[in-house]
């Protein structure tokens, strides 16, 4: 029986726990020691239950644990799913804890494998492989007592490892446990997500439903209009832009995905519909793809010289409406020693 660690007590590492315990992996799921709360559940029952489109059923777990150098020590294959916030304290939680030979997964990555391998080579760890997915593995919910809900099915995911010399011992790594493709490194990871776009974009235009629902909102069933979809669209251009300027692809413009949840007949996406949340504008939606996804796009934008004037805005009504500069914070080339690197020179560097 392979043996993998899953470092996250939050939704997501709720539903690859079980998911994997389901397909018969020995699961430890870990946190740090202060949110040993989030493990609760998990821990009492030894197991987590899933449900979503085609998947169905109980996953036992192995371990449920704070002890980081025991799970460190449980699996030299480790998924991290912690909110991406919190990617430079979390590498320096697990940095101690590392041997040669581990391989690290970011789901999803948000350019943090760069964080982590900055955090790694100021302490010193080498032969340590550490990479990010293209977006999230799954969408992900905890609906109840050690419960969870997925809202897609499983499909492969571009991948790659910072430096991209590591990418093939990364998806060697993980291949048995996720089918992960090769992409062109982690700034096409970062910035070929529909976070980006599908979550600024629909909270800010509902803003208001948002605060008046009582604390129950659920974006993708109520928040869905043709007019949120057409800024989705308009925003879209402006990201291709800059992929085109990189010379990178484009995934296509999620309004197509969206599209059905436009049609109360259509039940096609019901799982992915039911998926609460956010149930107030201070959640992830905004603090975390906002100053991490959004602001590197307006970074990476500047150096490619490309305009992209709608992020710039949501941007700034972001941080307006949370009284707070995330773009000063956030995590832009400038703020991580890269500014330097222009047009050609940023092209160069993630090659």
């Amino acid at each position: 029986m392979q043996r993998i660690t899953i470092f996250g007590g939050g939704a997501t590492g709720h539903v690859l726990a079980a998911e994997l315990g389901l397909r018969g992996f020995d699961v430890c799921l870990c946190e740090e020691p202060q949110f040993q709360a989030s493990l609760a559940d998990a821990e009492q029952h030894m197991a987590i239950r899933i449900s979503g489109p085609a998947i169905h059923g109980t996953g036992r777990l192995g371990l449920v644990t704070t002890d980081l150098a025991a799970a460190m020590d449980w699996s030299d294959r480790v998924i991290v799913c912690t909110i991406s916030n919190r990617d430079e304290s979390v590498a320096r939680a697990l940095a101690p804890h590392l041997k040669p030979g581990h391989c690290i997964l970011l789901s999803a990555g948000n350019f943090g494998s760069f964080l982590y391998r900055r955090v790694f080579d100021q302490l010193g760890i080498q032969d340590v492989v550490v990479g990010e997915t293209c977006g999230n593995l799954y969408p992900a919910r905890i609906v109840g007592e050690a419960s969870t809900v997925v809202g897609g099915i499983r499909s492969p995911k571009p991948a790659a490892a910072w430096p991209n010399a590591d990418t093939d011992r990364l998806l060697d790594a993980f291949q048995s446990f996720y089918p992960l493709t090769k992409a062109p490194n982690i700034l096409f990871c970062a910035l070929d997500v529909g976070n980006m776009m599908s979550h600024i974009c629909p909270v800010i235009l509902n803003a208001g439903a948002i605060e008046k629902a009582g604390g129950h909102y659920w974006l993708f069933r109520q928040g869905i209009t043709p007019a949120v979809l057409t800024v989705e669209d308009a925003l879209w251009a402006e990201k291709k832009r800059v992929m085109d300027a990189l010379g990178y692809p484009t995934s296509p413009s999620l309004s197509g995905f969206f599209a059905p949840l436009l049609d109360d007949n259509d039940h096609s996406m019901d799982w992915f519909k039911n998926l609460e949340g956010p149930n107030s504008l201070w959640g992830r939606h905004i603090t975390e793809d906002t100053p991490t996804l959004d602001c590197l796009l307006l970074s990476v934008a500047q150096a490619m010289g490309v305009e992209t004037p709608l992020f710039q805005s949501f941007v700034c009504i972001a941080s307006a409406m949370h009284k707070t500069d995330y773009y000063a914070q956030g995590r832009t080339l400038e703020n991580l020693g890269l500014g330097h690197l222009k047009g050609q020179a940023l092209i160069d560097y993630f090659a």
